[in-house]
């Protein structure tokens, strides 16, 4: 994101610290950590940041936004509901120069947080703590747990059924895991993982041939050519499901447009891909 080798990286630092008149970094760890002064100066690069933002905003009319916008997309979203609202982002803002990074909801609002990015569209929990009070809620997403297709029940399942079945997962950073976990948990019920996998078809052919139960959300499933290959486990006291949402830096009012125009293209294309039939095999 800095666009910097590492040795360019060192000697702007060191630089700093020469001008400064300070350390800034612990060498004596590794990895170098912040001195309490590399903090201290930490944070007001941050506001003078802040305030050079402020400070372009104020000269700018909203039809001229130009670029950069950096923008964190959780995984899960970014192949399937991004490609329409980006597009019709770079219609009504010409000059913007889109940097979009993947990642896990939780890694990218640690960047948010320091500044490396201007907004996230990641996913949060139906009932979440005051800290993202702030975030836009742009649809929801319904989460099914699922099983092989030649996996035999009726009707709905006990999770405590689940107490020794292996799973097929993404990392922890995952939020559908995080839900699932949290679940299982209140009823004591321990998720064993048997396989930590990132990539929705390649999950999906997993639990197919019997590796463990796996996590996908509806609309992933109906994309899915796997979907009649595996079947939807109704369980009677886990509904697991997260909002989509649009949380946006604390310096980026010169981006509000931008930021509207984009959070009501990707409510549409949510929108329009719930609509969609599901699979009637995955059932």
């Amino acid at each position: 994101m800095l666009r910097l080798t590492q040795p360019a990286l060192t000697r702007r630092i060191q630089n700093l610290e020469s001008h400064l008149g300070v350390a800034l970094l612990d060498r004596a760890t590794k990895p170098p950590t912040l001195t309490t002064t590399g903090h201290r100066v930490l944070d007001g690069g941050r506001r003078v940041l802040r305030s050079l933002t402020e400070l372009e905003a104020s000269c700018r009319t909203a039809g001229d936004v130009v670029g950069p916008l950096r923008l964190g997309v959780a995984y899960g979203l970014a192949e399937d509901v991004l490609a329409a609202p980006l597009t019709e982002l770079q219609r009504a803002f010409p000059k913007l120069e889109l940097l979009v990074k993947t990642g896990w909801t939780k890694q990218l609002l640690e960047e948010l947080g320091h500044s490396a990015l201007d907004g996230v569209i990641g996913f949060l929990p139906t009932t979440r703590p005051g800290a993202f009070a702030n975030a836009r809620t742009l649809g929801q997403e319904a989460v099914a747990v699922l099983a092989p297709r030649r996996w035999s029940t009726e009707g709905k399942t006990a999770s405590i059924s689940l107490h020794d079945v292996a799973w097929v997962l993404n990392p922890r950073a995952c939020s559908y895991r995080s839900a699932l976990e949290t679940l299982l948990d209140r009823q004591g019920v321990p998720v064993r993982v048997a396989m930590e996998v990132v990539g929705r078809e390649l999950q999906l052919s997993l639990i197919a041939r019997g590796a463990g139960l796996g996590l996908c959300p509806l609309r992933g499933l109906r994309a899915s050519p796997q979907s009649r290959d595996v079947r939807i486990l109704r369980l009677d006291d886990v509904n697991i499901r997260v909002d989509v949402a649009m949380i946006c830096g604390p310096a980026t009012s010169d981006l509000s447009p931008v930021f509207e125009t984009l959070s009501v293209a990707v409510e549409q294309s949510l929108q329009s891909v719930s609509n969609s039939s599901p699979s009637e095999a995955a059932s």
